[in-house]
């Protein structure tokens, strides 16, 4: 069926302690040879004493105060906050590592706590399935992070050998998305098609 793959960029890793500062989302079939659709991407605004401290986790996402200045911050825009909750009611969402993104949905997003516990929104970790399917992750060294998505995406051919990963929303999601086709297809779990 119908997946949405998300992906958050923040200024922190503790969502206690920071703001999300860009979003990106687009939805899928998950089918051979799917592509994403209905994508969206946006910069989310930050207090001004960034404007002079600089962006946290900036060597991370390489978003600046450039990128976020004059917008409003994620928890006071009350559109995107409807539209995000909407999306993520509407059909699962895959991230990678979704603990990441619940967690500071659960902080972050008005209603996401009551539509996860009334079992509305649906979380599937596309790490976990990594971990779970692709048997390198069982033989490769730990310290080589054989289930983060770069790693996984190399191994699968969605991210070429001299390339990296992005680290911002929409460009992740698209990366994790292609990255989920080609473990599905190398596999052949995609349904009516198992052998």
């Amino acid at each position: 069926g119908t997946v949405m793959g998300i992906d958050i960029e923040t200024t922190d890793r503790d969502p206690s302690r920071g703001y999300i500062v860009n979003v990106g989302l687009a939805f899928m079939q998950l089918a051979p040879g799917a592509k994403p659709f209905d994508a969206f991407a946006g910069f989310c605004g930050l207090p001004s004493m960034y404007e002079e401290k600089g962006v946290p986790l900036e060597s991370i996402h390489h978003i600046t105060w450039a990128d976020v200045r004059d917008r409003t911050p994620f928890r006071e825009d009350a559109k995107v906050q409807r539209a995000l909750l909407a999306a993520l009611s509407a059909v699962p969402y895959m991230a990678h590592n979704a603990a990441f993104e619940d967690s500071w949905f659960m902080l972050h997003l008005d209603g996401y706590a009551e539509a996860r516990k009334a079992g509305t929104i649906l979380p599937i970790d596309t790490r976990d399935i990594c971990r779970r399917v692709d048997p390198d992750t069982r033989i490769l060294p730990h310290e080589s992070r054989p289930a983060s998505l770069e790693s996984w995406a190399r191994r699968r051919g969605t991210l070429a050998k001299g390339e990296n990963e992005v680290h911002l929303g929409l460009d992740d999601v698209y990366l994790m998305l292609r990255t989920v086709l080609a473990e599905f297809s190398e596999r052949n779990m995609f349904a009516g098609r198992m052998e």
